[in-house]
């Protein structure tokens, strides 16, 4: 009796470790050629506006113009957080989603990036959560608007300037890097003197994009005074590359 036991461990073990790695392989990275072919993919959404040309068109046709008002809830999964903290501005959501093989990609408010396993239909599991740690007293919830996905990692960048790659797999933290000034350098008071406080870091708010290995990031506080420029991090390491501005410093024509 003691031999079939052990025999029938060793087989539903074996059949367990087939069964995990045939899962793992499952879901592939995401590579130059994948992205740059993404139209061709409608089951994934693995890029922000769905391709390059951001047109946010899918080609999927089992919800169509003659059962779309049919559709209903299939299942919620609660992000809480999103009304957490003291900021001025709770509450605010606007990410768009990414998904690759089932598996849906998203950050929460102040940097909670998730994994959530939708392939069931009727429930998301979330498989992890790793909290990037925003400062809830110093940010608003969440203007970011999504995440990128280049190899094995997906990419955030959080509103406090600062961008982090977390494993596919895990969930760990590969990278987090501050990108963006903390402090200006310069004045920048949109409302005159009265509006001190307005005198801030620069800030992250669009998806960033994932192209040929890099990571490209834009400033986006260009409506509290800031200067606008576009960066591009290094995937695998989130060391800088480049940095191109698009508005002049002070001093330099066009200012």
């Amino acid at each position: 009796m003691r031999r079939a036991l052990n025999s029938l461990l060793a087989t539903v073990s074996a059949t367990a470790v087939v069964a995990f790695l045939t899962s793992t392989a499952m879901a592939a990275d995401v590579t130059k050629q994948r992205l740059e072919n993404a139209d061709g993919d409608p089951n994934n959404w693995i890029t922000w506006g769905q391709n390059y040309s951001s047109h946010r068109f899918s080609r999927l046709a089992q919800i169509n113009p003659s059962n779309v008002a049919n559709l209903k809830v299939a299942f919620s999964i609660p992000l809480t957080n999103a009304i957490d903290g003291i900021a001025a501005n709770t509450g605010n959501f606007e990410v768009t989603p990414l998904v690759d093989d089932g598996m849906m990609f998203l950050q929460s408010a102040w940097g909670l990036a998730y994994k959530i396993d939708v392939n069931r239909g009727n429930r998301g599991v979330v498989l992890w959560r790793t909290d990037a740690q925003v400062n809830k007293e110093a940010e608003s919830a969440n203007y970011v608007r999504g995440e990128a996905l280049w190899g094995d990692k997906v990419y955030s960048n959080l509103i406090d300037g600062r961008v982090v790659a977390f494993s596919r797999a895990s969930g760990e933290v590969v990278f987090d890097k501050q990108i963006a000034r903390t402090k200006l350098g310069y004045t920048n008071l949109p409302g005159g003197p009265d509006e001190e406080h307005f005198v801030i870091g620069e800030k992250f708010t669009a998806a960033p994009i994932a192209v040929e290995g890099k990571i490209l990031v834009g400033q986006s506080a260009g409506d509290w005074g800031t200067r606008g420029w576009l960066a591009a991090i290094d995937a695998n390491t989130g060391d800088e590359l480049w940095r191109t501005y698009t508005i002049p410093a002070p001093g330099e024509p066009g200012h």
